[in-house]
């Protein structure tokens, strides 16, 4: 949804295949979009700070240390994790020749398989 900072794009998020405002039509949707949804995005990096009681620098070192764990440890049965991989022959429908955040499933040793 863009950087930190940054206001989200409606226009482009999807909610099962069909564009966000087409889905979110009822008055407390709107409501809550127009009202409450920014802020709260807008907010998200405060938020995260006071939950994990760290700073975004650290948030930011945990997951990259997480993620390495999982590529070299994997990831315990049935877990999936989001890691951006290069989108080539994936089920999904992005297009090929990106770098994209796919569900994974790593194996250990910084071997990882696109989840089904």
């Amino acid at each position: 949804w863009g950087a930190a900072g940054t206001g989200p794009d409606l226009e482009h998020a999807m909610i099962f295949g069909r564009s966000a405002p087409s889905v979110l039509t009822s008055d407390e949707d709107r409501r809550w979009l127009r009202e409450r949804f920014e802020e709260e995005c807008l907010g998200r990096g405060a938020s995260v700070q006071s939950a994990r009681k760290a700073g975004a620098a650290l948030s930011v070192a945990r997951a990259v240390a997480d993620q390495l764990h999982d590529l070299h440890v994997g990831t315990p049965p049935g877990m999936v994790t989001s890691l951006g991989v290069w989108s080539d022959g994936n089920e999904y429908g992005v297009a090929a020749g990106l770098i994209f955040a796919f569900p994974v499933i790593c194996a250990g040793g910084g071997r990882w398989r696109i989840a089904p």
